[in-house]
């Protein structure tokens, strides 16, 4: 948001494969808007990772400009709903930033 490699790195929304094993490892996406709130522009991530012991792990990060400056953070509980994120991307107020076909994580 700020430009000039001065923003805190996120992930690109996709589906993300471990290097060595090739299985799944994270499903990304991405929405701008006013995805969450309506007096709210923000940039938002669903991130599904899969964790060692087999199981998944949901994550939402939240990077919007309050006041001038760029706040990023992990949402805490309860977690916002993607598919409240869909219904706002139906009607206007947000978009979907589309995926990456396959990526890979890094050793």
């Amino acid at each position: 948001m700020k430009g000039k490699g001065l923003d805190d790195r996120s992930a690109y929304p996709g589906n993300y494969y471990a290097y060595d094993t090739g299985k799944l490892a994270a499903r990304v996406r991405m929405f701008i808007g006013q995805c969450t709130e309506p007096s709210l522009e923000a940039a938002i991530w669903f991130t599904h990772e899969k964790i060692e012991n087999g199981s998944g792990r949901d994550r939402v990060f939240v990077t919007s400009v309050i006041n001038g400056e760029l706040n990023s953070a992990e949402a805490a509980a309860p977690l916002p709903r993607i598919t409240s994120v869909k219904e706002a991307v139906s009607k206007g107020f947000c978009r979907k930033i589309p995926p990456i076909q396959k990526a890979y994580t890094e050793p």
